[in-house]
């Protein structure tokens, strides 16, 4: 099939060759399953913007398996693939508690739609985000520490052990960081 002829582009020694062939396949409504050994290989390419594209395609066919899951959990680390990691791990069915040392650098972006993404990823780790949304709250600045606030919210009462971080964030300097932790200890039911 045509995803499994694609696919073969994506070992092209030319990288703009291998460019278009992941653009091609992260937006293909053709079936890319077949091209799925050589989409996994192509997220070891030296190129970001292939492995990019590539996460996408990603995510059309099945991130849950070990192998993909694995990748897309080493392209969380790396600056130039976090926010296509994060919205290859938000199509997940799970996110494992391995994703939240990536997911806590990605929660500092300045782009709304990442950090919503990595709050819906973090709600799928589960409890265990909690302890790791608390330190960002007492450790954290900026963006990073009121986005993770935010999370925390959404955890409602399952966050209450992050309580006492909060109320501690009640006495910042900061208006914007006192108000968050008002409301995220409102949704947290204290």
């Amino acid at each position: 099939g045509v995803g499994l002829a694609l696919g073969g582009g994506l070992h092209d020694e030319d990288v703009r060759v291998r460019r278009v062939v992941a653009e091609v396949l992260s937006r293909a409504y053709m079936q890319v399953e077949l091209a799925t050994p050589d989409i996994l290989a192509g997220l070891r390419d030296p190129d970001p913007e292939v492995r990019a594209f590539l996460l996408e395609a990603l995510t059309r066919i099945d991130v849950d398996s070990e192998e993909a899951m694995t990748a897309v959990l080493g392209l969380l680390e790396e600056d130039s693939t976090r926010d296509a990691a994060v919205a290859a791990l938000d199509r997940a069915s799970r996110v494992p508690a391995d994703a939240l040392p990536g997911l806590l650098k990605a929660l500092g972006s300045e782009d709304d739609w990442v950090r919503r993404n990595v709050a819906a990823c973090m709600r799928k780790v589960g409890v265990a985000a909690v302890q790791t949304l608390s330190e960002a709250v007492r450790r954290e600045r900026g963006t990073t520490r009121l986005a993770a606030m935010d999370v925390l919210s959404q955890f409602g009462e399952e966050a209450g052990s992050a309580s006492p971080v909060l109320v501690e964030a009640l006495c910042d300097r900061d208006l914007e960081v006192r108000c968050a932790a008002a409301r995220a200890l409102g949704a947290i039911g204290v």
